[in-house]
């Protein structure tokens, strides 16, 4: 949601290799119109996550940067809220994570840290779930294995969840072990 002009932005997913392209809708004036962000990582993607750093105005949009499972890398997208301007990041090779590190990647910001928080069904550390937190222009990337001991396949379809008020990341995940 960006509260300074008023509008909701989200991705469509698309297969076939067409690139998922943010959609903006106006809050007072629901014409929706396509932003396009062609020219950033998220082509041939079947799985993305999309926040809105309202702090410096920009779209953030992960991807898995490949439509192969074991081949997925995380992305990062970083645009003006216009859809211009977008650079891209390789989170996986910034990290040392490689190939199938990027998988269903769920995003929040966290604003109190300044920080870029992203969690993926890890398939090159046997689907475990991972943790990657950026700065808020996609640098100073780290990665951890937040499987907090559980076993191989227990990182399915992460969703990720900032709670301020405890200072804890929650995260819900399918587990298949």
């Amino acid at each position: 949601l960006d509260y300074i002009f008023g509008a909701v932005t989200a991705t469509l997913s698309t297969t076939g290799g067409y690139p998922a392209n943010p959609v903006t809708i106006n809050i007072n004036d629901p014409s929706n119109s396509y932003l396009d962000v062609s020219g950033t990582d998220i082509k041939r993607t079947e799985h993305q996550a999309i926040a809105i750093d309202n702090v410096n105005s920009k779209i953030l949009i992960a991807s898995n940067g490949s439509s192969n499972l074991y081949a997925s890398q995380l992305k990062l997208s970083i645009c003006n809220l216009d859809g211009t301007s977008c650079i891209s990041k390789d989170v996986s090779a910034m990290t040392n994570q490689g190939e199938g590190s990027g998988y269903k990647p769920s995003m929040v910001i966290d604003t109190v840290n300044s920080k870029i928080l992203i969690s993926t069904e890890n398939t090159a550390n046997n689907k475990k779930p991972s943790l990657f937190r950026c700065s808020l222009d996609g640098s100073s990337c780290s990665h951890i294995d937040i499987s907090a001991g559980r076993g191989n396949l227990s990182g399915g379809s992460p969703k990720l969840l900032l709670d301020n008020v405890n200072s804890k990341i929650l995260l819900l995940t399918e587990n298949s072990e």
